[in-house]
C-alpha cells in the first residue's frame, strides 16, 4: 500500500478534534479519538490518533470556495477561521504536486501549498494506532517516511538556554491578555530565535513603558496599535 493511500485510510472518516496555530503560522490538526498525555504536568492535554502539522507550507481555509482565513492573516482571524474545522469529518484527502488538501464536510477545505522552491517545505503526518506510530513527510513532490533523529547537542543547549532566559524575563513582561495581543500590534518587532525565544519580540511604541523591552506574543498593554503612528 502506498503512503498516500495509507494516509487516506487513516484520516478519511475521522473528525477534527483540535486545531492549534503557533509561531510562523505553523498549524497542527488532530483527528480521531483523544489520546491524553501521561505526564502529570500535561493533565487534561491531549492529541489525536492522527496529527497533521503544516510546518512551512502556506495554507488557507475555504468555505464554499471562499477564503475564510489563511497563513498571512493576523493571529486572531486565523485562529477564528481554523476553529470552523473542529468537529468536522474528513471526507477526502488529496495530494498534488506542491499541494496537500483535506476536504471536510459542510464544504470546508484546508489547502496547504508549497510557495517556494526550497526542499525543506514540509507537511508532517503522525499516525498512532494500536500503540504503533507511522510518520510521513510531504515535501511538495512526494511522500516519504519521516525519521526524527532528535535534537543535536547544540540544539539541546540552545533549548535549555532559551528556557532559562524566558524564566528570567517573566517578571518584567507586560501582562498576558485575552485580546489585543502584542504579536498583532504594529509596534511589535519579532526577534530571530528558536525554541522558547519564538514566543518573544520587542516593543517599539514610545508611549508604552515597555518600549525597547522584551514582550511575549500574548502580552498586551493599553497602547495597542492597529497601524503605525508617526507622531
Amino acid at each position: 500500500m502506498s503512503i498516500k493511500q495509507k494516509i487516506k485510510n487513516s484520516i478519511v472518516g475521522l473528525k477534527c478534534i483540535q486545531v492549534k496555530i503557533g509561531y510562523a503560522d505553523v498549524v497542527k490538526l488532530d483527528f480521531g479519538e483523544k489520546v491524553y498525555f501521561e505526564n502529570s504536568k500535561l493533565e487534561n492535554k491531549y492529541y489525536g490518533e492522527v496529527s497533521v502539522s503544516i510546518e512551512t507550507f502556506n495554507w488557507r481555509i475555504l468555505s464554499e470556495q471562499k477564503v475564510i482565513c489563511g497563513s498571512s492573516d493576523n493571529y486572531k482571524n486565523a485562529e477564528n477561521g481554523l476553529s470552523n474545522l473542529i468537529a468536522k469529518k474528513v471526507i477526502e484527502i488529496d495530494t498534488e504536486i506542491n499541494d496537500f488538501k483535506i476536504k471536510f464536510e459542510n464544504n470546508l477545505e484546508l489547502i496547504a501549498y508549497k510557495a517556494t522552491a526550497e526542499s525543506d517545505d514540509l507537511v508532517l503526518i503522525d499516525i498512532e494506532k494500536n500503540n504503533e506510530n507511522d510518520n510521513f513527510v510531504f515535501n511538495g513532490i512526494e511522500w516519504k517516511d519521516y525519521v526524527n533523529n532528535g535534537l543535536t547537542k547544540e540544539e539541546l543547549a540552545l533549548d535549555s538556554y532559551s528556557k532559562l532566559t524566558t524564566e528570567r524575563w517573566k517578571s518584567n513582561l507586560p501582562k498576558i491578555g485575552i485580546e489585543n495581543f502584542c504579536e498583532n500590534c504594529s509596534s511589535f518587532i519579532e526577534i530571530a530565535g528558536r525554541f522558547y525565544f519564538w514566543d518573544y519580540g520587542v516593543c517599539s511604541n514610545k508611549k508604552s513603558e515597555f518600549d525597547g523591552k522584551i514582550t511575549n506574543v500574548k502580552s498586551t498593554c493599553e497602547y495597542y496599535l492597529n497601524e503605525f503612528e508617526n507622531e
